[in-house]
């Protein structure tokens, strides 16, 4: 594959616009939420309550972004995606005017966490959504997911090592109030992009929220291979994954250092899911596929196992990437 083809979408002005708000929008995301974590742990020290607040910022994704699938085929999704990430930024912009006056408290980022969860759950699903509207080659959609997921990945390497920096020599309040204006960019974006609006159905059987669930489930449930992956990922995802939430902890208590090694940690597992990402996309060979999904598991978990043991920063910045792209190799 050359590099024009890994690029085509950008020929669509629509998903360039898109793009650009979305990587800035995320940098800033990504910069919260390594801000939360080390502000949790380094005012309470309780690992506990640090994956309390993991916890209850992404079961909104578990419960209701199944809903949000379905519920959002009814309404224009561009009005759904300003709304939210609208509501996201005052969120941002109020954590941060709390923080830079020294009078925010654990409870107000816990309510913070589990309501920018509950939006996430649904922003996230309405988001690719709205890029099968945007692009304007149906053959590109393939395409733009892979460099929206790819810009996933890179926002990850970028934002908690600028988080970790901005804290260090500033303040936690500093990173809420770049992450703020940051929803600026994809706000604009939306806001600029001009396409032809998709249909809103209405079908009796579209209202039915419990039965078109139902029927997803059972197909997922009956099929094997479907129902084998999702089962792996969901290992992976609820014994493995949790690494990352108490990161805080091994970077402060293990490695005795600050927010910039949280931060140069944090992004080194994107690098890490990153490169995994790039790898994957111009995988075609099913067989492989099959292979790699066998093996992440094993490199994932004896990656995870090695990073445990620990005792040096190099060290673990090394094991850190390889534990970030075998997780992506699996789940992708």
């Amino acid at each position: 594959m050359s590099m024009t083809q890994s690029l085509q979408s950008f020929k669509s002005r629509n998903y360039r616009l898109f793009f650009g708000g979305q990587s800035l929008s995320m940098i800033g995301s990504f910069m919260t939420e390594t801000t939360c974590a080390w502000l949790v742990y380094s005012q309470t020290e309780s690992v506990a309550l640090l994956g309390l607040i993991g916890f209850l910022s992404q079961v909104p994704n578990l419960i209701v972004s199944p809903l949000a699938g379905i519920w959002i085929e009814q309404f224009n999704r561009r009005n759904i995606l300003i709304t939210a990430q609208f509501i996201m930024m005052i969120l941002s912009l109020t954590l941060a005017i709390l923080a830079l006056t020294g009078t925010i408290s654990i409870w107000q980022i816990i309510c913070a966490s589990v309501l920018q969860g509950l939006l996430s759950s649904i922003e996230t699903p309405t988001r690719y959504a709205f890029m099968m509207d945007i692009i304007e080659k149906k053959e590109d959609i393939t395409n733009a997911t892979a460099l929206h997921s790819s810009l996933l990945s890179g926002s990850r390497i970028i934002a908690p090592a600028i988080a970790g920096i901005v804290i260090a020599n500033l303040s936690p309040g500093h990173c809420f109030l770049i992450d703020g204006i940051s929803y600026i960019a994809i706000i604009s974006a939306l806001l600029t992009i001009k396409f032809n609006q998709p249909k809103i159905f209405l079908q009796e059987h579209q209202n039915n929220i419990l039965n078109n669930l139902k029927e997803g489930f059972t197909y997922a449930y009956d099929f094997f291979p479907i129902r084998s992956i999702l089962l792996l990922i969901a290992l992976l995802s609820f014994l493995g994954m949790p690494y990352l939430r108490i990161m805080p902890v091994f970077a402060i208590q293990v490695l005795q250092g600050d927010s910039t090694t949280l931060g140069f940690l944090t992004g080194a597992s994107g690098l890490g899911a990153f490169c995994g990402g790039i790898y994957l996309s111009y995988q075609t060979n099913l067989v492989r596929l099959g292979k790699i999904i066998a093996f992440a598991p094993a490199i994932f978990g004896t990656a995870l196992i090695t990073f445990s043991l620990s005792r040096s920063f190099w060290f673990s910045l090394m094991i850190v990437p390889i534990i970030g792209c075998s997780y992506i190799l699996e789940v992708v």
